[in-house]
Formats: C-alpha cells, sequence, structure tokens
C-alpha cells in the first residue's frame, strides 16, 4: 500500500507551509542548474559549439589568406611600378634587381633570354638610352614616362600571373607638349624567391605599333571572325 502524501496527511491549514519549502527546492535545482551545470544542457551546448568553433576556425583561416594575398598583391604593384620608374630614369641596377636570373623578355625588339641578355637589351632603352643622346651643357631635356593601369593579378603560392595595360606619354614633340606615345599591355609570369617576387617572363605587347592583333586572348578577347 503506498504511503499517503503530504497533503493527506495535514490539514489544508498546513499547505502553505508545505509549498514553501518545495518552492525553495526548486529554486535550489534551478540555481544549481546555472551555475553547476545541467549535464544535459552542457551537452546541448558542446555539441552547438562545435560548428561555432569550425566556423570560427575557417574564418581565420580565411583571413589568414586574405591577409597574404593583400601582401602580394601590394608587393606586384611596387614592384612593376618601381620598375617603370627605373625604366625612365635609366636605373638599370634597379630594372635588372626585378628579374629572376632565368627571366625571359619577349617585346618588339625581339626576345631577350637571361639577365644578361635582358640588361643589354634595357641598356639601350628608355631613360638609359635617352641620357646618352644629352648634349653637353644642356639645361633641360624632354622625357618620357610609362605608366601602368588596370593591374589584374592571380597568386598561386610562389607564382602569380598578371595582366595590365600601359601607355607612355611624351614632350619629346616639336610642339615641346605631351602626347600619347604609345600604348599596349603585359602579361607577366612572376616567381617568389627568397621572399621577394621577381619577374619570371614578361610578354610586351605595343598596340600602337608593331602588335595591332585583331584579338588577344590574354585580355579574354575572342576572334571576331567566329572562327
Amino acid at each position: 500500500m503506498a504511503s499517503p502524501g503530504a497533503d493527506a496527511l495535514f490539514p489544508p491549514v498546513f499547505a502553505p507551509m508545505i509549498a514553501a519549502p518545495r518552492r525553495r527546492d526548486a529554486r535550489r535545482r534551478q540555481h544549481q542548474r546555472e551555475f553547476l551545470g545541467d549535464p544535459p544542457v552542457k551537452a546541448r551546448m558542446t555539441r552547438m559549439s562545435r560548428p561555432v568553433g569550425l566556423g570560427a576556425f575557417l574564418f581565420f583561416w580565411a583571413s589568414l589568406a586574405a591577409a597574404d594575398y593583400a601582401n602580394d598583391r601590394a608587393e606586384i604593384e611596387n614592384l612593376s611600378a618601381r620598375y617603370m620608374i627605373a625604366v625612365d630614369a635609366g636605373d638599370i641596377e634597379t630594372v635588372m634587381a626585378a628579374w629572376a636570373d632565368d627571366g625571359v623578355l619577349e617585346w618588339v625588339r625581339g626576345v631577350e633570354h637571361g639577365k644578361e641578355a635582358i640588361r643589354k637589351a634595357m641598356s639601350n632603352f628608355g631613360g638609359a638610352a635617352a641620357s646618352r643622346a644629352i648634349a653637353d651643357g644642356a639645361t633641360s631635356r624632354p622625357r618620357t614616362r610609362h605608366h601602368i593601369l588596370n593591374h589584374v593579378i592571380d597568386v598561386d603560392g610562389d607564382t602569380a600571373r598578371t595582366v595590365a595595360y600601359w601607355f607612355a606619354l611624351t614632350n619629346n614633340t616639336p610642339q615641346t607638349d605631351v602626347q600619347v606615345f604609345y600604348f599596349g599591355h603585359y602579361e607577366d609570369e612572376l616567381i617568389k624567391r627568397d621572399g621577394r617576387w621577381l619577374f619570371k617572363k614578361r610578354k610586351i605587347f605595343n598596340e600602337s605599333h608593331q602588335n595591332r592583333a585583331l584579338f588577344y586572348p590574354g585580355l579574354g578577347e575572342r576572334d571576331p571572325r567566329g572562327e
């Protein structure tokens, strides 16, 4: 026979006195669950934390990858800009510091293989060639300035491929005014060696003169003849 409950043993007048301890016990158990941890609740929280932890891990690595690309892009942009300025200034040492030892330069004057061939070619171009034409006693001289823009850079580990537009302005004109001299685009391959980005191959298209092709696949252009 089951034992009678507290409600059956005591008259209704004692009900408030019986209910108060029950409420205190319930509050105490609630506090224990909140501060000490209810096993089912802890289990649920552990299960919920797993995807949150994985998401944080993936976000962390994505942030690192974005930072690496930003650094690589900045270094490649600086390399290209520094190269342009050095070509115009006739600073051959800075020009050559941008090249890998086995670099290849493909341009309107031919194909140069290796740094020695590239050095010889660039020593007879741009500012290096212009400086030798300055007359004795001259106090001024005309100049040509090369510029680069629309620089698309794709990095894959320690290699990169880039495409960019370029153009040159000159004031070496009969009227001594500034004119667009020529324009075109680059298709570059770069390699990272000892923490530095270098030109592995540079293909220069002079679209205003010799390279007026019907289309340029490297720029995403398609054959307009539909072939």
